[in-house]
C-alpha cells in the first residue's frame, strides 16, 4: 500500500531559474527578486497542481489572497521585504495544505488563508494598522517602505475584524527577533549571547515567539519557533 508523504515546497523552488538546480542537497537556489518572479513562481505552482490534481482549489485561494493584497504592497518600496512577506505566506499555506492532503483533508478555505496573510503582515510590520477585512492597506498612511524596520515581535491590533490581538513577544524588555524564529534564521550580527542587533544597535532577543492562545503566553524558550512548534 502506498502511504502519502508530505513533500516540502517553497516558493523559490518554483522559479524558472531554479528548475535545473538541486535544492534538495542544499543547492544555491536563487531567491525571487521582483514581483514578476513571485507571480511566475505562483503561476508555475498553479499549473503543476492543475495537471496533477485538477480539482485542488488550494492554489486558486492563494492567488486570490495575493491579488487582493497586491502581491505584498504592504511592505512598501523595499522589494526584499515584499518578496520575503509573500514567500513566507506562500510557504506556510502550501505546507499546511500538503499536511492536510496527507491526512485526507481538503485545502484551507479562503477565510483561513486570508487570516494567515494577516498574521504574516502582523509579524513582519507590527506598526501597521489593519483595516476592515484584515488586509494590510495602511502602508501608504504609515510611510510605505519605512515600515520595514518593524520585523520583530507582534503588535496589539487596532480596530477591525482582521486584528488577531496578539501581544508582542518580549524577553527581558527586548522584542523577540522575528527572523530567528523563521526557517532561514537571523542574519543580523550578534549583539549579546542571546540577541542580535540592528543597524542602530537595538537588541532583539533570540527566543521562541510561539504564542499559546489558551495560556495567553509566549513560549520564550531558547529555540526557534519553526523547529519546535
Amino acid at each position: 500500500m502506498n502511504i502519502p508523504v508530505q513533500v516540502p515546497i517553497e516558493l523559490k523552488m518554483l522559479l524558472r531559474s531554479n528548475f535545473h538546480k538541486d535544492g534538495g542537497k542544499g543547492g544555491d537556489l536563487a531567491e525571487p527578486a521582483e514581483v514578476r518572479h513571485l507571480q511566475e513562481a505562483v503561476t508555475n505552482y498553479m499549473t503543476a497542481c492543475h495537471v496533477l490534481w485538477p480539482f485542488d482549489y488550494g492554489p486558486l485561494v492563494i492567488l486570490r489572497v495575493l491579488v487582493e493584497n497586491r502581491w505584498g504592497e504592504a511592505a512598501g518600496s523595499d522589494m526584499r521585504e515584499r518578496v520575503g512577506l509573500v514567500s513566507r505566506f506562500f510557504n506556510e499555506v502550501v505546507s499546511d495544505n500538503s499536511g492536510r492532503a496527507v491526512r485526507g483533508e481538503p485545502p484551507l478555505e479562503y477565510e483561513k488563508v486570508r487570516a494567515k496573510w494577516t498574521r504574516q503582515v502582523e509579524l513582519s510590520f507590527p506598526q501597521l494598522h489593519f483595516l476592515g477585512n484584515g488586509t494590510a492597506g495602511a502602508a501608504a498612511a504609515t510611510g510605505g517602505g519605512k515600515a520595514k524596520a518593524g520585523r520583530d515581535g507582534r503588535a496589539q491590533q487596532g480596530a477591525g475584524k482582521g486584528g488577531l490581538n496578539t501581544p508582542k513577544a518580549m524577553h527581558n524588555n527586548r522584542l523577540v527577533c522575528y527572523a530567528y524564529n523563521q526557517r532561514d534564521g537571523c542574519k543580523r550580527p550578534r549583539g549579546a549571547a542571546d540577541a542580535c542587533k540592528d543597524a542602530n544597535g537595538k537588541l532583539y532577543a533570540h527566543y521562541c515567539n510561539n504564542y499559546d492562545r489558551v495560556k495567553a503566553t509566549h513560549c520564550l524558550a531558547m529555540h526557534p519557533r519553526c523547529a519546535n512548534h
